[in-house]
């Protein structure tokens, strides 16, 4: 199923957000949830950010490279971080942004 985690993580709330039991427009910070969920897709397919034309290996900048492109800017150009957060979560748990390993 898309946007399927084991069970492993920093908490009920970030398991529940990358999970899609939490909608990601209502927490009060996607950053660390989208992060948390980068740095795990970019370590094991880092090509599945291909989908929004990135090939780095940090999750900060993915969130900035994901922010610049789909035009989540704030006055002054400078990038909406929290609104590419929860633009990267919500395209997870549409299974937009795809990525799988072998469980061990």
């Amino acid at each position: 199923t898309p946007g399927v985690l084991p069970a492993e993580g920093d908490g009920d709330l970030a398991l529940a957000v990358v999970r899609g039991a939490v909608d990601p427009f209502s927490v009060d910070d996607a950053v660390p949830y989208a992060v948390a969920l980068i740095e795990r897709v970019l370590r094991y397919n880092p090509s599945a950010l291909e989908i929004y034309g990135y090939a780095g290996s940090s999750a900060e900048e993915a969130l900035e490279y994901v922010g610049r492109r789909y035009g989540r800017l704030m006055k002054g150009g400078k990038v909406n971080i929290d609104e590419a957060a929860r633009r990267i979560i919500k395209d997870w748990i549409e299974g937009r942004l795809i990525y799988y390993y072998e469980p061990r």
